[in-house]
This record gives structure tokens, C-alpha cells and sequence, in this order.
């Protein structure tokens, strides 16, 4: 049986992590390591890691001054030793099964990256949800073309969920930037294969929705600016293999975020180098939209949303209204 590495950074999720490292615990698939990030956490997270890895030698603690996920993702990659790779948040919990599901998907269909499916709760009395249907998920799944994640067809923004086989990361990290580092190497991961295996199953992940972890809804962050980074990147990355209707669908990603954005800058009154990156974004998008016209009438492309971009294009600061 192949080893699994489960990697989860941590920072500053003391009340959480403890829940975390039990679900993975519970796992009825045997051969696992639990390899733990701490990211220069401000509470007793780190203590709390090291307690369970005192009692458990599959769990292995490190820690390192605070230099954001990215760079924690990139020490648990070095660190782990399986075959295989699930990422899994410190806040959040897995069903027992949920890596043995995972693993057998990949055994039955001979695939090399299955997904699963998975819910949103807001506190951890809704997240034991995860423990409430008792039998053992069936690994049944179905063959899902990578076309269709990465088309945005299925949903394919985070790393967690999926279980990848551990030679796909082979010249992959994580690019230096603080928000979006799931999206900057998914991609990436994908395209290297035809099929995902796919289980259609709701309760084997649940993700927690932290209030205090999150940017309120319309405020603005200097953040936003690596998400459009990481956009760019992979605008590159498919003009490079010659995937036109993919990148396409990446400017269209990009200049939406980016209206978004900028309608939040405005809002905000930011300083005048903030508005002066983001004056120099918008350039970008506009020049590209200029060479690519044949986007708005790409089926893919909801009417919704080409008309919200034209409008916005032209009056950024409607989005807002529009939204």
C-alpha cells in the first residue's frame, strides 16, 4: 500500500488545529504521515502540534518564522515522503474514508489526481457534519476530462479536496505571493493529465469558513494585487502551450477580478502608489481585450458576463451597482 502524504500549514489556528489532526487520526486508510507547517504562529498552535506528534510518530512538526503559506506549502512538499499528496487546512476536517476513497479512486480508474467533493460550514458544531454518515464512502467515481476543471467548468480553486499522485509535483512550488497560491499551481497540476477521477460525494471534506480569516466583502487589500499575479502567470502559461481558448477565458478571469477590484479601490481611498499599479493592470487588461475581441462571443462565456465586463470596462466604478 503507498504512503500518503497529507500536508497542512498552520498559523494562528490553535482553536481549530487540534480537531484537524483528529480527523486525520481517524483515517481508515492505514498508511499516512501528517507532515505540520506551523508559519511563525502568534498562539499555541505550534504547542498544540507537538503534543500530537509526541504521541503519534507518523506526525512530524516544524516551524518557521512567519514568511506567508506559500513558502510553508513549498517546506511541506520538501518535507513529505509519500507517493501520493492530499492537502488538507488546519481548520478544516476530513470523513474517516476520505483518504482511503481518494486512494482507491486513483487505483480503480488508474488515474493520477481524484477529487472529491465537499461542503462549507461556519462553526465547528456544524462541521462534525462530516462524521455523521457512518458506512464507508464507496470509491465509485466517475472520469471527469481535466478540460472541464480547467475551463472552469468544475470547480478547481483549491488544493484541498484533491489527492494527487506525487511525481505530478515534480518542478512544481509555490510562487511568492500572499493570497491565491492554490490557483498559481492547479493549473499547472491539471494539465498534465487527460482524466480526474471524481467522487461525487459531499461529506467526505468539510471546509470551515472562518469570519476572522476572511477580507470583509468589499473592503480592499494590497493582497488582491498577487491574485492578479498569479492571473497573468497563467494567461502565459497557456499562451506558451498554444491553449488560445484557455487563456482567453484566463483574461476574462483576470479582467473581472480586476474590476473588482478596482471598484473596491476607489471605495477605499487607497494611497496613490496603490492606484498607480492598479492603473497599470488596467492598461493590460484593456490592450489585451483589444487583441482577443473574438472572446465575447466564445460559448463559454456567459451573456451576463460579457455585459457586465463592456459596462464595467467602460465605467469601472459601476460595478459595484452592477453586483
Amino acid at each position: 500500500m503507498d504512503k500518503i502524504s497529507v500536508l497542512m500549514p498552520a498559523y494562528n489556528v490553535a482553536a481549530y488545529i487540534e480537531y484537524s489532526i483528529g480527523s486525520i487520526l481517524d483515517q481508515t486508510y492505514p498508511d499516512w504521515e501528517l507532515i505540520i507547517v506551523d508559519d511563525g504562529s502568534q498562539d499555541d498552535t505550534l504547542s498544540n502540534a507537538e503534543k500530537f506528534a509526541s504521541e503519534d510518530h507518523r506526525i512530524r512538526v516544524f516551524h518557521q518564522s512567519n514568511s506567508g503559506v506559500a513558502a510553508a506549502r513549498n517546506r511541506l512538499l520538501q518535507e513529505a515522503t509519500g507517493e501520493y499528496i492530499a492537502f488538507v487546512d488546519s481548520d478544516d476536517v476530513i470523513h474517516p474514508d476520505y483518504l482511503k476513497a481518494l486512494y482507491e479512486a486513483l487505483e480503480c480508474t488508474g488515474k493520477r489526481i481524484a477529487r472529491c467533493g465537499y461542503y462549507d460550514v461556519d462553526s465547528l458544531t456544524d462541521r462534525n457534519r462530516v462524521y455523521a454518515d457512518k458506512s464507508c464512502i464507496s470509491a465509485e467515481c466517475q472520469e471527469v476530462d481535466s478540460y472541464d476543471f480547467l475551463a472552469g467548468k468544475r470547480d478547481a480553486f483549491t488544493l484541498w479536496g484533491f489527492l494527487f499522485q506525487r511525481s505530478l509535483w515534480e518542478n512544481i512550488t509555490f510562487p511568492n505571493v500572499r493570497i491565491a497560491e492554490d490557483t498559481a499551481v492547479l493549473y499547472r497540476l491539471l494539465y498534465q493529465v487527460e482524466k480526474v477521477a471524481v467522487i461525487d460525494h459531499d461529506f467526505l471534506y468539510a471546509h470551515l469558513v472562518r469570519k476572522d480569516g476572511l477580507i470583509g466583502k468589499g473592503d480592499f487589500s494590497e493582497k488582491y494585487l498577487d491574485r492578479l499575479k498569479v492571473l497573468e502567470e497563467k494567461r502565459r502559461f497557456w499562451q506558451a502551450n498554444g491553449e488560445k481558448e484557455l487563456e482567453k477565458l484566463t483574461i476574462l478571469a483576470w479582467g473581472m477580478e480586476l474590476l473588482n477590484d478596482y471598484a473596491a479601490l476607489h471605495s477605499a481611498g487607497n494611497s496613490k502608489e496603490t492606484n498607480r499599479k492598479y492603473t497599470e493592470e488596467m492598461t493590460k487588461i484593456r490592450s489585451l481585450y483589444r487583441k482577443n475581441t473574438s472572446l465575447f462571443v466564445n460559448s463559454s462565456v456567459s451573456m451576463k458576463q460579457k455585459l457586465l465586463f463592456l459596462i464595467c470596462y467602460m465605467q469601472p466604478l459601476s460595478w459595484k451597482l452592477l453586483c
